[in-house]
């Protein structure tokens, strides 16, 4: 279903929101295909879209799916530095997800430390 929905997004006549993009890259990062996660996301970045919290979960999830820690890292960063949106408990839970994927369980725990409020479930899973 993934490549029928990327071409009802690529035929769309209409402007394509956030939402819009979010789908796409959300439907990518699940099906574990990061390289088209990861395009969409520079292509909505070029086409002037703001990235929203959801479009960094998606980002994230499919880094950590890819394995990409230091893509992930950069990602992670530049939703604070960037884009100036709070970090929520979805994207440190995804971050710590990504790294312990590649067995950097110190890592990840420091991740944690350094979590501005307390774990959830979520992050304590994710380990």
């Amino acid at each position: 279903y993934i490549t029928e929905s990327r071409r009802i997004f690529d035929e769309m006549k209409l402007k394509r929101e956030v939402i819009t993009w979010n789908a796409m890259i959300g439907g990518y990062a699940f099906h574990g295909n990061a390289t088209e996660a990861l395009n969409l996301f520079c292509s909505m970045k070029s086409n002037g879209i703001r990235p929203s919290h959801i479009t960094f979960v998606s980002v994230l999830n499919a880094c950590a799916h890819a394995g990409l820690v230091d893509e992930a890292k950069s990602q992670f960063m530049s939703v604070v530095t960037e884009y100036k949106i709070e970090p929520q408990m979805e994207h440190y839970s995804s971050l710590v997800d990504v790294i312990c994927r590649q067995g950097l369980f110190e890592e990840a725990m420091e991740v944690i430390k350094s979590m501005p409020f307390e774990p959830d479930k979520t992050v304590w899973g994710a380990l």
